[in-house]
Order: C-alpha cells, then structure tokens, then sequence
C-alpha cells in the first residue's frame, strides 16, 4: 500500500481541486461557444458587392507565400454582385484558401472561377475521404485529426445568411471543388 505524508495528499487535493475548476471552466467556454454558432451571423456591411471585386480583394489580403500565390488562378469573367457582408465573403474565401494549403498537399493547386452567380474553388489536392464528407460542414466536425471543426460550419453559416449555399463533391487524392451558390436578383 501506497502512504504519503500529510504535505502529499494535501498538494494532491490541491492539484484535483484545480483540475475540477478548469473542467468547469472549459466547459463554460464550450457552451460559450456552442451558443454563439447557434446565433445567426449579423454583419455591419451588409450592401450589393461585386464578387469579382471581393475576390480579388480577399487574394491581395490573404498572407501567403510567393510559391502559394503562384498557385492560385482567378478565371475572372462572368461577375455578378450579391447583397451581403464582403467582410463575411472574403473570410470564407480566407477559410477555403487556408484548408487547400494545409490539408491538400504541398504542391496543390487552386483554380477559382465564377459561373452562373456561382464560386467555384477547386484545388487539385488529396480530396476528402467520403465518409466525412458529408459532415464537414458541421459545427466542431472536421475531414483531418488537426482541425477544429469551426471552420467550414462558419462558412455555410455566411452562405444562408446571403439566402446562398455552400455544397462541396471530392475524390480522394484528385480533388475538392466548393462551390458558392448566391441568390441574386435584379440589383439595377
């Protein structure tokens, strides 16, 4: 049988008892968290933008490498404006951009393209296993073991909150293809 002095089990309740408190502490902050992404995203920019423009404006203020810039190709052509936050717009560009150079590959590749008030974004990286695809836009679900989970479901919070979408098709080691669907109407 294990003895220890009384200096010993008083340091080890000491060390339970702060455990205990910073388990009710980050739980607190779970729920925290969990109440904010159930709130529906307000912005303060919300005006008809044009998509090309913010584009082009994420990719200037995106901090990339020299060789990740290179890698990335804006097919500009067939703008259209959209009502909603280019704040909002051009974080979810940031996020698509960020898991494409973290998760695909070193050498990927990104091709962006609009079509049919239509983003596309595909990369030429190692795809997303099927099985978790069709989670991935869940809240604290994530397609890789290094992720939060955050990410993608703030992206398709941004999306409805534009009356849009936000759908995504992947082959394992060939491709990701996101594509943004915005509602538009006639902003003449």
């Amino acid at each position: 049988m294990l003895k220890m002095d009384k200096a010993e089990y008083e340091m080890l309740t000491e060390v339970a008892d702060n455990l205990i408190e910073i388990v009710k502490n980050g739980q607190k902050t779970v729920e925290m968290l969990l109440m904010s992404l159930k709130t529906k995203i307000m912005a303060d920019d919300v005006k008809k933008y044009s998509i090309s423009r913010c584009i082009k404006e994420a990719l200037s203020e995106y901090h990339m490498q020299g060789t990740q810039k290179r890698r990335i190709n804006f097919k500009e052509g067939n703008d259209f404006k959209f009502l909603g936050s280019k704040h909002f717009l051009k974080h979810v560009i940031f996020n698509l951009i960020q898991n494409t150079f973290k998760y695909a590959g070193k050498n990927a590749a990104i091709e962006i393209w609009l079509e049919n008030n239509r983003i596309y974004f595909k990369d030429n990286g190692s795809g997303i296993d099927p099985e978790k695809l069709p989670h991935i836009f869940e809240n604290f679900h994530t397609a890789s073991s290094s992720g939060t989970g955050l990410g993608l479901a703030f992206c398709k919070r941004v999306m409805e909150s534009f009356v849009g979408e936000i759908t995504c098709k992947s082959e394992v080691d060939q491709y990701t293809e996101f594509c943004l669907s915005f509602h538009v109407e006639d902003f003449t």
